[in-house]
């Protein structure tokens, strides 16, 4: 599931992908303020969603003390991912933003098991926040062995460590 967003310029940025076992929405069921989504939802492959509304999520919050820590638990891994990314935004070239992107995409979307990334070059580019060269890196990307494109949705990662150390998320 992808979070997308349009911004002031119209331009269509993808968020954050998710995989088998995550959530969204978690912020309607707890702040009834925010009636208004603030992104969309879309379904890149086929998927099964299991929906709550706030009623039901009380309900199961007051059934179940232990959802609070769950909640917590989602909160916490948000306010990490998302600071992680606003590092990368304010720290690293494009090639690393785009590296590091398809690192998190791998995990996503279960590379180690032997699965491909199913995400657009386009898709790549905005949750990376670049806003040209992707063409050019990943074919030096490609050269290099880290990837493989097949079709326009398909990425393969040969050698996951080998892209993770490219990206410098390894000692």
């Amino acid at each position: 599931i992808a979070i997308e967003l349009d911004t002031q310029k119209g331009e269509r940025v993808t968020l954050h992908v998710l995989g088998r076992g995550d959530c969204f929405g978690e912020l309607a069921l707890i702040n009834e303020a925010s009636g208004r989504r603030s992104a969309s939802a879309v379904a890149l492959e086929q998927s099964v969603l299991h929906q709550l509304d706030r009623h039901q999520f009380d309900q199961l919050r007051r059934n179940h003390p232990s959802m609070q820590l769950m909640l917590l638990g989602v909160l916490h891994q948000q306010v990490t991912r998302l600071t992680a990314h606003l590092v990368d935004t304010l720290t690293e070239d494009a090639r690393t933003k785009v590296l590091r992107t398809l690192c998190r995409l791998a995990d996503v979307f279960d590379v180690a098991g032997g699965n491909h990334i199913q995400v657009s070059l386009d898709r790549v580019k905005t949750m990376a926040g670049v806003t040209r060269r992707v063409t050019d890196i990943f074919r030096d990307l490609e050269v290099k062995g880290l990837i493989r494109r097949e079709g326009r949705h398909a990425i393969v990662i040969p050698d996951l460590s080998a892209l993770r150390h490219e990206a410098g998320l390894t000692r």
